[in-house]
């Protein structure tokens, strides 16, 4: 390994003393372990992940950045012109890089995208290519996007779902307000009835309540949950 356990512990806690998140470029197993154990925020590559690292990365949330774009064109790369020794290189790799990330991300490794641009045919503003390629080693096609642009894959749904209430709420303001000329003074017609009613009757205040803020964002989660 190129630093110790306890140096890269070391980093990490100067890192974090500057409010700094830290990246471990890391493909060996041993060298994952290390990262992990010391607290780095995410693994760049992870090309030989064992059952034991991918454990230890789901028990302390690291991240997975798997960069499988890098070694597929070193791998496909023969006639455009990279040299064979890498490109033998590279085929070695490819498939325990593509199994190590699939066993990753079915055991629940959180992911998130990154190319490790700069590599042979990886070129600036072909980022989706990545999102392709981890689309088609396991991850959804959405959560492939939202790792590559809002969250990590595995925090898709639930933020989806929470998108859904919200576009829900500000349609229905919108529709009423501005859609139906004629529905304008509801907003504050239902508002002046609900305080004279909730005034006299505090179980409509409790009503209303419950089922604005919980009964139809819970059925709205429940709806989006099963799509």
């Amino acid at each position: 390994p190129s630093f110790t356990r306890e140096e890269l512990t070391a980093g990490v806690e100067e890192a974090r003393k500057a409010f700094r998140t830290v990246a471990a470029h890391a493909q060996s197993t041993e060298v994952i372990k290390n990262a992990v154990a010391a607290g780095v925020s995410s693994i760049e590559h992870g090309v030989w992940l064992d059952e034991e690292a991918i454990a230890m990365m789901i028990e302390r949330g690291t991240y997975l950045v798997p960069t499988l774009t890098a070694p597929f064109h070193i791998a496909n790369g023969a006639e455009a012109g990279i040299p064979e020794y890498a490109v033998e290189k590279g085929q070695a790799v490819l498939e325990d890089h593509f199994a190590s990330y699939e066993r990753a991300l079915a055991a629940g490794v959180r992911v998130a995208m990154g190319t490790d641009q700069g590599t042979p045919l990886n070129r600036p503003g072909e980022n989706a290519q990545e999102a392709v390629r981890m689309a088609d080693h396991g991850l959804s096609p959405g959560a492939a996007l939202l790792a590559a642009t809002a969250v990590v894959g595995v925090e898709a749904v639930p933020a989806l779902q929470i998108a859904m209430v919200h576009l829900f709420y500000n349609c229905l303001g919108v529709v009423v307000i501005y859609g139906l000329p004629f529905l304008a003074r509801l907003p504050v017609f239902g508002a002046e009835t609900l305080a004279a009613v909730a005034s006299e009757r505090k179980s409509v205040a409790f009503a209303y309540i419950v089922g604005v803020f919980f009964l139809i964002p819970g059925l709205l989660l429940g709806i989006t949950a099963v799509i």
